[in-house]
């Protein structure tokens, strides 16, 4: 149908911006899937990095969210420095720019 056709084309230019915004503001300091299908994008920082602990100030000082990679983990996994980031009801205007609030919380 043409609904899924229009979706389709939106996700996929809403990706394409987050992975570049993602290879503009995290060079060389995480790494990040390049999804096929679906909406969202899975983020491994360095082991230091507490995606947790930094989520209250990504929201409260930057206005941006994401799901800590905790909650997506099977038992016994540590994802603490992990997190998923969704692009599928943003602009990609917002896309680039939440990347870029993000990574003075994350960078």
């Amino acid at each position: 149908p043409a609904h899924v056709a229009h979706l389709r084309q939106a996700y996929q230019e809403r990706r394409d911006v987050m992975l570049a915004a993602l290879e503009a503001y995290f060079p060389g300091e995480a790494r990040w899937t390049r999804p096929n299908a679906g909406m969202f994008i899975w983020v491994e920082f360095p082991r230091d990095i507490d995606c947790v602990r930094l989520l209250d100030t990504a929201v409260t000082e930057e206005k941006v969210a994401y799901i800590p990679g905790h909650a997506f983990a099977a038992p016994g996994i540590d994802a603490g420095h992990c997190l998923r980031l969704s692009f599928s009801n943003c602009p990609p205007d917002q896309i680039e720019d939440g990347i870029r609030r993000l990574a003075r919380i994350l960078a």
